[in-house]
C-alpha cells in the first residue's frame, strides 16, 4: 500500500501520523488497498476548523470519506471511521452474496 499524507497549512503531530498509519494498515489487513491519500486542512475562519479527507484506491469503486471537527485528531478519527464503515459494509455484502450463490446454482429459488 502506498500512503500519502498531504497537509495544507497544518503540521500534524507525530501521534496523529502514527494513528493514521496504524488504522490504515489495520484496514489494509481486511481489504487490499492500492493507495491511501489522507488530506488535512486547517481553515481558520470555518467552524469546525479542521477537516480531513481519506481517499482509498481499492478493487472496485474507490472509497472516499471526510470528517470535520474542532480538533485535528477528531477530524481524522471521523474520516477514518467513515472509511472503515464503508469497507465493512462492502465485506458484509460480499459475504451475503457468497451465501446466496450456492442456492442460486442449485436452483433453490425456483425461478
Amino acid at each position: 500500500m502506498k500512503l500519502l499524507l498531504q497537509h495544507g497549512s497544518v503540521r500534524p503531530r507525530s501521534s496523529i501520523e502514527r494513528l493514521i498509519e496504524k488504522r490504515l494498515f489495520a484496514l489494509a489487513a481486511r481489504q487490499r488497498l492500492e493507495e491511501a491519500v489522507v488530506r488535512l486542512h486547517d481553515e481558520r475562519e470555518a467552524s469546525p476548523r479542521f477537516q480531513a479527507s481519506v481517499y482509498l484506491r481499492v478493487a472496485g469503486p474507490d472509497i472516499h470519506s471526510t470528517g470535520s471537527d474542532h480538533t485535528l485528531r477528531g477530524a481524522v478519527e471521523k474520516a477514518l471511521a467513515a472509511a472503515e464503515t464503508q469497507v465493512a459494509s462492502r465485506q458484509g455484502r460480499r459475504v451475503a452474496r457468497r451465501r446466496r450463490e450456492p442456492l442460486m446454482a442449485a436452483g433453490g429459488l425456483g425461478w
